[in-house]
């Protein structure tokens, strides 16, 4: 075995075209595959891509796209848009040559029946035949040659089967079931093919969001550069109304900038100096400076993007059983109708055109396309819909658990609540002011940068206190910090601290303390080396969406639904109670929570679990589905869960499970129809009231009916209320 190294190897991937079905791609796949010097090949009929490691020595990258147009299919290499010089034109439906040869196959199939049934003379029924020959080339030349490549590389796929059938039936001096058959199948193909499109579309207009050319600041110059050529500390300008090309730090200005395409979030996001800034954000009146932090293809916006692929690529596992399905189906149908067609006119002296034609029935009943399809066409549409809204589901898997999730167990810091403290109180002692008191806990906390410190600071510049001036300033890990205002040496933290370095009675203040903490509230305590001179309360602020968030998953019939954290009890409980959670799991370790969760599934069944995706990796992963919140400027958090909350808005947890439990739904409608038509299609064969065209229909208008099925899912809501 021969190991190739990396210079060797190249990646690429190919944007199809005209693809009907999965067996379309799994007959592109296989020939790929075959192709020398290529390593691995894997064809997507959900997101028309087809992904190729080869050895750049034996075999070119033309050579894999050429090969793919010979089987009758369009290739050409995907390129992110950054990386092109103009943005692709879609063409307008009513303009695609498949359409408008297959619309123009069909006039003259009608022109023949109508040629057929006006006339009984000789010539004009040489004529019909003409014109019934004639729309089944027009309409079936290029079914035929994809057909016949497809038998070249041994895979006998439906447009061999309908090829075999519609050459077939004229033989028998069945000319209008055979151009029929070819007709319906090549608009069936129209149909899927457009509407399909569609549906990519949608996931691939997420990247369009990032303009193609930037301006940017160089030697004192604006100039105009196409994005891809941007490096990391370039100084790109946006003014108002202009998107943003790639991910960076604002350096100048200050601006409102619409976050909804990447976030989901409805309202505008403030930025000044040193705020973060996203590709494909709009920016609102003002104008910003963005120092660039990322490389084009490295922005959030292309992770999403690749994410959103390769989501739409991974398999639900219903989708494999249905693949196995098909496996087995399909062989024993072909079977069925190469005995039909030998064993009935030699053994129970069927006629032979007769046996024919019902053989060519089943050949197309044998067709498991829209059964195929009926799974990857839905989970495109749903992972699709998700990522508009902000939300990247990884793959169909994920996207199947979330609709069988019936307990929902949450994380506190940073997820109920902002992980950001506000003081909520201030106690001063007798003869003091709370200004007063404020003010010098702000004089303390100012050289500090600890959350609660900076929470005192901004509630004291808040409330209009004059902050005087310290020196010598001294934090003490866990417990406070200490600094001289006016020669006076001032404490400003726990009690443990006074308890150690001053002579302040603590007992006096005990009960507010403990009072204080029985509502979830942090104290502490501001002094000096005598006594005490006020205390100061803070609690986590609550994300303002919780209470809507938690009423969504009760009224989606959600059986349990937890809070875990590290903190204490008294606080975790009033948190729980202020977002109406009644299962409250406190004073836990990391470990303690991958138990909890553990022990959650055993009794309510499939649990997600909603944190930050960093520090509650492992119950995220034991979880039957992680979902990380605020996953927006993590690229850690990207990655550390099944789906992945660019913004920290929790009522996108209810709407991921809703989209879940649709998804699932739909899933389950597509198979259903297409079994029904199949099952149909069986039933009227063995009472001989089957067409060969209404055998087309069975596949081919079921193909149709589960993609526009599917398609709704790019649409869906949560229901309101």
């Amino acid at each position: 075995m021969i190991l190739l190294s990396e210079e060797e190897l190249a990646q690429a991937e190919i944007r199809l075209g005209g693809l009907d079905c999965a067996d379309c791609t799994a007959t592109i796949q296989k020939a790929v595959q075959a192709m020398p010097g290529v390593q691995a090949a894997r064809a997507d009929f959900g997101t028309a891509r087809l992904r190729v490691r080869f050895d750049r020595g034996r075999v070119s990258l033309e050579d894999i796209t050429l090969a793919v147009r010979d089987l009758g299919y369009e290739a050409e290499v995907a390129r992110r848009p950054a990386e092109d010089a103009m943005p692709v034109a879609v063409r307008p439906w009513w303009r695609d040559r498949v359409v408008l040869t297959t619309a123009l196959a069909g006039a003259i199939l009608l022109a023949a029946w109508l040629v057929g049934t006006a006339a009984a003379s000789p010539a004009a029924a040489v004529l019909s035949r003409l014109l019934y020959a004639a729309s089944i080339v027009l309409s079936g030349y290029r079914v035929a040659w994809r057909g016949l490549k497809a038998m070249a590389a041994r895979s006998f796929d439906v447009d061999f089967l309908v090829t075999i059938a519609a050459a077939t039936a004229p033989l028998i001096g069945q000319w209008w079931e055979g151009a029929m058959v070819m007709f319906l199948f090549a608009a069936g193909n129209a149909m899927e093919e457009v509407t399909t499109e569609r549906t990519r579309r949608s996931v691939e207009s997420l990247m369009d969001l990032a303009p193609l050319t930037v301006t940017v600041r160089r030697d004192g110059k604006e100039v105009r550069i196409p994005a891809a050529e941007a490096t990391v500390g370039d100084v790109v300008l946006v003014r108002p109304g202009e998107r943003l090309a790639l991910d960076g730090t604002v350096v100048e200005g200050r601006s409102e900038v619409n976050q909804a395409p990447i976030t989901g979030e409805s309202m505008p996001v403030e930025k000044s100096p040193g705020s973060p800034v996203y590709a494909g954000t709009l920016n609102g009146t003002g104008f910003l400076a963005v120092e660039v932090q990322k490389p084009p293809g490295d922005t959030v916006l292309a992770r999403i993007v690749d994410m959103v692929s390769a989501a739409a690529e991974s398999r639900a596992s219903v989708e494999r059983f249905v693949d196995r399905f098909a496996a087995v189906y399909t062989p024993l149908v072909i079977a069925m109708a190469a005995g039909v067609a030998v064993v009935l006119p030699a053994f129970f002296h069927w006629p032979l055109a007769r046996a024919i034609y019902d053989a060519l029935a089943l050949l197309l009943i044998a067709c498991p396309c829209a059964l195929v399809i009926s799974t990857p066409v839905s989970i495109v549409a749903g992972v699709g819909n998700a990522a508009r809204r902000g939300v990247l589901v990884k793959g169909g898997a994920a996207l199947e658990r979330a609709g069988e999730i019936r307990a929902v167990a949450f994380d506190k810091t940073g997820t109920l609540t902002a992980a950001r403290p506000a003081v909520t109180g201030v106690t001063p002692a007798e003869g003091r002011t709370p200004g007063e008191v404020l003010a010098l806990a702000a004089a303390v906390e100012q050289q500090s940068e600890h959350l609660v410190a900076r929470a005192v600071v901004e509630a004291a510049r808040a409330a209009g206190v004059t902050i005087p001036a310290a020196t010598a300033f001294q934090a003490y890990p866990g417990e406070g910090a200490s600094t001289f205002v006016d020669g006076i040496r001032l404490f400003v933290g726990s009690e443990r601290l006074f308890s150690r370095l001053t002579h302040a009675d603590i007992r006096l203040w005990r009960a507010a303390m403990e009072m204080a903490r029985a509502e979830g509230r942090t104290c502490v305590l501001v002094g000096d080396e005598q006594g005490i001179m006020g205390m100061v309360t803070l609690a986590d602020t609550m994300r303002p969406e919780v209470h809507d968030a938690v009423s969504g998953l009760k009224r989606m019939g959600i059986r349990g639904i937890a809070m875990l954290t590290g903190d204490s009890t008294a606080t975790a409980t009033a948190v729980a109670t202020a977002a109406g959670i009644d299962d409250v799991r406190a004073d836990l370790l990391p470990e303690d929570k991958l138990h909890i969760v553990g022990r959650l599934q055993d009794e309510y069944g499939p649990l997600a679990m909603v944190g930050d995706g960093i520090n509650d990796a492992p119950a995220l992963a034991a979880a039957t589905l992680g979902i990380a919140m605020g996953a927006l400027a993590s690229d850690t958090a990207l990655q550390a869960a099944d789906v992945a909350v660019l913004s920290a808005d929790l009522r996108k947890v209810p709407f991921v499970l809703t989209l879940g439990r649709a998804t699932r739904r739909t899933i389950r409608d597509n198979i259903g129809i297409a079994l029904a038509l199949k099952a149909l299609a069986l039933v009227l064969l063995a009472l001989g009231h089957l067409t060969l065209w209404m055998a087309v229909l069975a596949d081919t208008g079921a193909s149709v009916l589960v993609i526009l099925n599917a398609m709704r899912l790019g649409l869906y809501r949560p229901p309101a209320g």
